[in-house]
């Protein structure tokens, strides 16, 4: 039964090279704990691959015959099949391999066994690693990704491939065998990677991290990959094992595999973390001890926190950007933002520093206004505020356009237990158009979107600032938006199965999960707003708040483009923020998610490539709207021009 944990299971099978009866091999598998087992599809021995045979024309060849390794569909029930087990492609196939003969046989037998694979209904089928240039693999395998298919397709992807001779050359990233055969497949969804552990070579991590943006369903773990420790078990290296706790996040399944070319356990660990052959270790490890090992990992992953959990259902999931002053927001909405643990504190934090600076200077009984009072939490933030710093003498507004929140916010007002409701007065109306004689000494507002301005934050604090007094202070006092190119091939898939322009040119909010940060640096500033801003100009244009900006990054390791990941960082009052950019992140806040800017091609990037992009924010009477683009290392086209796809109703 599959590993026990929280919030997922972890599923475990073994790869067996040659079995009797299937009955016989999934008894054996579920005795050792095995979910599931990884099978031969075929018993077809490779064809002669001597120079003679190599160049003998295909004709002259014996006829293939397809021998299953499993005499028959009848050797399991169906839902046996479907759920127990996966089949795996003969390793001799190489459909591009430069032998005429040996390349032709090849794409029979795999067209061959990928047939029998769809018969069967196989949970997964684990198709041969490709070889460069992989045409021919890539011919073969559309047209059953263009077809239905009743089993999930598993590309067998090692880490990295050895240099050809023992000290020749540079080792071959898996990564680009990958790449090029999804690219020449259309980056299909349908495609998946069943990755490989091998030897890494080289010191950065990027080579790994990469694949945390990949579709990997699988991980193949073979028994000579371990090392032995102190005590003579048999343990991950210290990088095998960080990617392997990492790709648990990711929901991979593990599938071990004996290597008889290697006796399990026969390397250690030095104290330095390298590998060598160690003496006198014990020889001859059962699979059992290293199905513990696994499983022992996968129960020492940290439980989730509270925000991690409420995250959980959003992991790279696409959604629509709010948009509060074109719609009115439902209370389910109010209240999901509510339970934020880290927002709330960070603002009464804020006012209580704000209002005791004002209290040194002199000034006292203070108005605060909160703009955009949804159903009151900034309005509650406020009265605490107010009471921590011991003031008596206050006036609190509270200004909300959506008339459905204003019906809360009055019911707080004749009932709340906090008895400071009483004194609220509660506006029904947009501050852009709200009269007073009343002036403020605070606006307090909460307006930000996932790229700060996205939600109209400047555009409505310039309507409200007319009632704030001229050494007022407004909470936030400034924001600014930040990108980052990322890989992230799940949310350009599911962007383009949309098979539309429109989606291709929308920012969306999502949970960024399984993405790679393409660039060394964690992120670009892109627009900032400051508030009050006194020198907006007397007219009724919004010229003051568009923006053009350039963003340059270069890239720490080959990848691929998708688009750019979009955060915020906001100064509420001095040094108390909040903020979701990778480096100061609010740990435990959860109002927002990141914002993803797709390219509607994904571009292919070298390590050390410049990548540079360009951002705009643009508006007219009725709308605001982003465009982007990229320029280098070579151009897009320019996404979402005149907001014709995409854009925020003022």
């Amino acid at each position: 039964m599959p590993v026990a944990g929280s919030p997922d299971n972890l599923c475990v099978g073994q790869e067996v090279t040659d079995i009797v009866d299937m009955q016989t091999t999934l008894q054996e598998a579920q005795r050792n704990r095995f979910d599931f087992v990884v099978i031969p599809l075929s018993r077809t021995p490779a064809p002669d691959l001597t120079d003679a045979a190599a160049h003998t024309p295909s004709h002259r060849l014996p006829p293939y015959e397809f021998i299953p390794m499993a005499q028959s569909d009848l050797a399991l029930e169906s839902k046996m099949w479907t759920s127990a087990v996966c089949g795996t492609v003969s390793s001799w196939i190489r459909p591009d391999c430069p032998h005429p003969a040996y390349r032709d046989r090849s794409i029979v037998a795999l067209q061959r066994e990928l047939q029998w694979a769809s018969h069967l209904s196989e949970y997964a089928t684990i198709c041969p690693c490709p070889e460069l240039p992989c045409a021919n693999y890539a011919r073969i395998m559309m047209p059953l990704l263009l077809s239905p298919l009743s089993t999930q397709l598993w590309v067998r992807i090692p880490l990295s491939v050895p240099p050809v001779t023992e000290g020749g050359g540079d080792a071959t990233e898996g990564w680009q065998l990958w790449h090029q055969l999804r690219m020449m497949c259309g980056h299909h969804s349908s495609l998946c990677v069943a990755l490989e552990f091998t030897d890494i070579y080289g010191d950065d991590d990027a080579c790994l991290d990469k694949w945390l943006a990949e579709p990997v369903r699988a991980v193949i773990i073979p028994t000579d990959i371990f090392v032995t420790n102190a005590k003579g078990f048999p343990v991950l290296s210290r990088r095998h094992k960080a990617f392997l706790m990492r790709l648990f996040r990711h929901r991979v399944q593990v599938i071990m595999r004996y290597d008889r070319g290697e006796e399990p356990g026969s390397r250690q660990m030095s104290d330095e973390g390298s590998m060598g052959v160690s003496q006198g270790q014990p020889q001859g490890m059962t699979m059992d001890a290293y199905l513990n090992y696994v499983a022992r990992l996968f129960q020492s992953l940290e439980p989730l926190s509270q925000a991690q959990m409420f995250e959980q259902p959003y992991l790279d999931y696409l959604q629509a950007p709010l948009q509060p002053l074109q719609d009115n927001l439902e209370s389910q909405t109010y209240e999901t933002f509510e339970k934020d643990p880290i927002k709330y504190v960070q603002y009464e934090q804020a006012l209580v520093q704000c209002l005791q600076d004002r209290m040194a200077e002199g000034k006292t009984n203070p108005t605060i206004m909160v703009v955009g009072a949804g159903r009151g939490p900034l309005v509650q933030a406020s009265l605490n505020a107010l009471q921590s710093a011991k003031i008596e003498e206050w006036t609190v507004y509270a200004v909300e356009k959506n008339p459905n929140a204003v019906i809360t916010l009055q019911s707080r007002v004749r009932g709340d237990p906090c008895a400071d409701w009483r004194r609220v007065r509660v506006v029904s109306g947009d501050m852009r158009q709200w009269d007073t004689t009343e002036r403020a000494d605070i606006l307090v507002s909460e307006l930000l979107g996932s790229f700060g301005d996205n939600e109209l934050s400047p555009e409505c604090l310039d309507g409200a600032q007319r009632f704030l007094k001229r050494d007022g202070v407004s909470i936030p006092t400034r924001y600014f938006s930040a990108v980052a190119p990322v890989s992230t091939t799940k949310l350009y898939n599911d962007v383009k199965s949309y098979k539309d322009q429109e989606h291709l040119e929308t920012a969306f909010v999502v949970k960024l999960h399984a993405f790679f940060r393409i660039s060394g640096e964690e992120y670009q500033p892109v627009f900032e707003f400051e508030h009050p801003n006194w020198e907006i100009p007397d007219t009724h244009d919004n010229k003051h708040n568009r923006r053009k900006t350039e963003v340059s990054f270069t890239a720490r390791a080959d990848a691929l483009l998708h688009g750019f990941a979009g955060y915020f960082h906001c100064d509420l009052y001095k040094d108390v923020f909040i903020s979701i950019l990778p480096t100061h992140m609010s740990e435990g806040m959860f109002s927002w998610f990141p914002i993803f800017f797709p390219l509607m091609e994904p571009i292919t990037i070298k390590q050390g490539d410049t990548i540079r992009g360009h951002f705009w924010r643009l508006d007219d009477a009725h709308k605001v709207w982003y465009e982007w683009c990229v320029s280098s290392p070579q151009p897009s086209p320019l996404h979402n021009p005149g907001g014709r796809s995409y854009f925020i109703g003022k």
